[in-house]
């Protein structure tokens, strides 16, 4: 059969013409959607020289700051591990490599500044919250904020008819006494204000 179509010129033409058609499809030039200088970024043109088409390129993994991250897992540690700040700090360090943001090593030093920082206020305000329990305690009722402020004037006066008599205390002590009774009022107000701790009143019976 093979030499029938060698010999015979109606097959020879007609394998010709399966020979150029088959070349116009395969041999197509690539779109100018794949061509070098309109690939995307984050692509390459890929496949043989007559079919490209596009191939996503991973991302690299992004260079990190040695200084920078030794001082982002120190602010981790001082913010302590109920935080949990390690592995979103770090992944601040590297950038969004997907829209093509990367952190120059200045900026990642900065970065890591500022999580220091932010460890350490983390740290005191935790210890100030330990410390405000007490404040938070004596003002929470009415009976504990007004003997809070009234036992300062009460020592007060107490040691004032005790080492200069009763007398000075009434000519010259009710001063000092009533200046120290106004301070804590103040105060008891001012620390009601920093810690929004407000009374709510007693609704008072209709028939009273």
């Amino acid at each position: 059969m093979l030499a029938h179509v060698a010999t015979c010129p109606n097959c020879k033409g007609e394998a010709a013409d399966v020979k150029r058609l088959f070349k116009s499809i395969t041999e197509v030039e690539p779109t100018r959607m794949v061509r070098n200088e309109d690939v995307p970024t984050g692509y390459r043109l890929g496949g043989t020289e007559n079919s490209k088409w596009l191939v996503r390129v991973p991302p690299a993994e992004p260079a990190r700051e040695p200084h920078a991250e030794r001082w982002a897992s120190l602010a981790a540690k001082i913010a302590g591990d109920r935080r949990d700040m390690h592995t979103a700090w770090l992944a601040d360090l590297d950038g969004r490599a997907e829209d093509g943001v990367s952190l120059t090593p200045l900026q990642q030093r900065r970065y890591a500044l500022g999580f220091l920082v932010a460890a350490i206020r983390f740290v005191l305000r935790d210890s100030l919250g330990r410390l405000w329990r007490p404040i938070d305690w004596i003002l929470s009722t009415r009976n504990r904020r007004e003997s809070f402020t009234g036992v300062p004037p009460a020592l007060l006066v107490l040691y004032i008819a005790k080492h200069d008599g009763v007398h000075t205390l009434l000519t010259e002590g009710w001063g000092w006494t009533g200046g120290c009774g106004v301070a804590m009022f103040a105060l008891v107000r001012w620390l009601q204000r920093v810690r929004g701790i407000e009374l709510a009143e007693v609704a008072q019976p209709e028939g009273e």
